[in-house]
């Protein structure tokens, strides 16, 4: 079989083949995907790379990008594949795009990660390791479950003088403002533009976004999705309310439990008495001992492998 490589091109439809791969190969939804391994459009071309059939079918892709959590590092991910590509097709987009990273890219580590709820997730793990690539740490949620019923009746104390209402597309760069000054979340973006584009294309679009105020000042944030089992931030096999994005101000000790009780409050106004609130944090670890507890309580969710390349 004759095979074509190219990296990626805007406008040709790539960004659906992708997420099909994906989706057929892993068995996770596309938009998992996207959030696991970002959007091609949106950084260096020469980042996401292709096997094609002589007739311009894609058979296989093979993508990187920078992380949002560790500076200096950059993720490169498990070339998918169709079923009738030739490895060395796969061998070939892969070692490629490695080649490229450690000549063009600014990197102090060279890493790779693996969603365990993939299907295929022991297959990715041998190709990846077969690269030079070692274990070098695991992601985990730390998941507690809230009912919203009850929570809603909570009194927080010091509550008076706060507020809260939704968020409107013209609190854009309040919002920015907040994400900014939150430790975890301002480390998540490379500068202000980033930021305010993860707000306005992501925040204001999707779910029940909630703001909290101390008197005039925004001090807190969230937005809650009604989330299925099965995808990208949900396993098991029941619904929840999740707190995606969450950011607070420093000198405010109480907006934490007060983002909560009011969070509770926005779902039950919203109907979503009937499912479980969720709050969730996630860690990276190397102590194997949170595999073993992770098998025995069910609030720890196992989530990523963490592998890092080391030259031979």
């Amino acid at each position: 079989m004759k095979i074509i490589f190219c990296h990626y091109e805007p406008n040709q439809g790539l960004d659906e083949i992708q997420n099909q791969i994906f989706t057929e190969v892993s068995g996770l939804p596309s938009y998992t995907r996207l959030r696991h391994e970002g959007s091609s459009s949106s950084k260096d071309p020469k980042l996401s790379r292709f096997a094609l059939t002589e007739e311009g079918r894609p058979i296989a892709y093979v993508t990187a990008r920078e992380s949002r959590s560790h500076t200096g590092r950059i993720y490169i991910f498990y070339p998918y594949t169709l079923p009738d590509c030739p490895p060395e097709a796969q061998e070939r987009i892969f070692d490629e795009l490695l080649e490229y990273i450690k000549k063009n890219k600014k990197s102090s580590e060279i890493a790779s990660a693996v969603i365990q709820r993939s299907k295929i997730a022991e297959k990715q793990l041998e190709f990846i390791r077969s690269k030079g690539f070692f274990e070098k740490e695991r992601v985990y949620f730390y998941n507690v479950d809230y009912d919203v019923d009850e929570v809603s009746e909570w009194m927080v104390q010091g509550e008076a003088g706060y507020s809260s209402r939704p968020a409107r597309s013209d609190d854009l760069e309040m919002l920015v403002d907040l994400c900014q000054a939150d430790l975890k979340m301002g480390a998540m973006f490379s500068d202000r533009e980033a930021c305010e584009r993860y707000m306005r294309d992501r925040i204001l679009q999707e779910g029940l976004t909630l703001l909290v105020f101390h008197e005039e000042r925004l001090i807190a944030a969230t937005y809650m999705v009604r989330a299925k089992p099965g995808s990208y931030n949900l396993s098991g096999d029941e619904e929840r309310v999740l707190m995606g994005f969450v950011a607070t101000r420093l000198g405010f000790p109480d907006a934490w439990k007060l983002l909560l009780v009011e969070a509770a409050r926005a779902c039950r106004g919203a109907g979503w008495s009937d499912v479980p609130l969720r709050l969730r944090f996630y860690f990276f670890t190397r102590l194997p001992i949170a595999t073993y507890l992770a098998d025995m309580r069910p609030e720890l969710e196992p989530f990523e492998v963490i592998l890092e390349h080391r030259e031979k």
